[in-house]
């Protein structure tokens, strides 16, 4: 077990998006900054009036963009931060540990906890996306949204159990993250173009091929209630993943992206009846032949509009 009484927080910043989740957030912000943390919550709503730094952005930007926003306005002394989903639940002791992993770091830049959600225990986050894996995942997503629609429901929610094999490359959930501020900047922060999803594999990506550390901490869990707060049906978080992660393949290994896209769009028929609006628009991006960073960009500004999306 990591000595989670050594590591000072009041170096520590932690960055809250809200979207509709202000009755999970102000405990989390009391707590949080009882322990000496500097809080900044980043209202994509205009609905947040609890405790901490509060940056009203106007409009639903999307996770990382807020985030972005978020590390902006920590104080210059600050020099971690942690990304802290609303309905997630991590104790002081665990902050600490986390802390004191980065700080361990030879070159300091992410650490990740373990997170349980429901049934699932994910010590070691989420592997790499690659284009068999993600295809099955679509494959096995199509079967269950045709059961959904039959039976006149949204997609029901799945949680892939998590394994304590740590082969292959694997990147920590955006739900809870702590950052090297520094080098967190160094590589421009989030990618702005994701609105939801894949932006923590961004990241983590980049970072690790920056040449910083990267890490788990799987002794310290935290508890991830997913959804909860969230208004946005379980079609629309997996259609923002399928684009999430077309294009992070898409800056990586371009041609396997392409071939995912034809995968994407023959399943979309499928998916259309739990989010037509957003599904006929990626319909017609993709017949375009739009790039995936245009198709960020183009779902981003409507969704900027529209959406009761909050990072999930």
């Amino acid at each position: 077990m990591i000595d989670s009484g050594t590591s000072e927080l009041t170096r520590l910043g932690v960055v809250l998006v809200n979207h509709h989740g202000e009755d999970l957030i102000r405990d989390r912000v009391a707590l949080l900054t009882s322990w000496g943390a500097e809080v900044v919550v980043v209202d994509n709503s205009s609905t947040y009036d609890g405790p901490g730094t509060v940056v009203d952005s106007g409009a639903n930007l999307g996770f990382g963009r807020a985030c972005n926003l978020g590390v902006q306005q920590l104080p210059p002394h600050i020099d971690a931060v942690c990304f802290h989903n609303p309905d997630v639940e991590i104790d002081e002791a665990g902050l600490r540990a986390l802390h004191a992993r980065l700080r361990s770091q030879t070159s300091p830049g992410v650490v990740a906890p373990g997170i349980r959600t429901g049934m699932s225990h994910r010590p070691a986050g989420f592997r790499y996306p690659s284009f068999s894996r993600q295809s099955a995942i679509v494959i096995v997503g199509a079967v269950r949204a045709r059961r959904a629609r039959r039976r006149g429901r949204d997609l029901p929610r799945e949680d892939r159990a998590g394994s304590s094999n740590t082969r292959g490359r694997r990147f920590g959930s955006g739900a809870c993250l702590i950052v090297d501020r520094s080098a967190f900047e160094s590589v421009g922060g989030f990618d702005e173009h994701y609105f939801l999803y894949a932006e923590d594999l961004a990241i983590w990506d980049s970072l690790r091929r920056a040449g910083f550390d990267i890490g788990f901490a799987p002794d310290v869990t935290v508890l991830h209630h997913r959804g909860t707060g969230g208004r946005a049906s379980n079609t629309r978080r997996e259609l923002l993943r399928w684009a999430g992660v077309e294009y992070f393949l898409s800056t990586r290994v371009p041609r396997r992206a392409r071939l995912l896209r034809f995968v994407h769009r023959t399943a979309l028929r499928t998916f259309a009846f739990g989010d037509p609006v957003l599904a006929t628009r990626l319909d017609e991006l993709w017949r375009a032949g739009a790039p995936p960073a245009e198709v960020l960009d183009e779902i981003a500004a409507q969704l900027a509009r529209t959406s009761d999306d909050r990072r999930d």
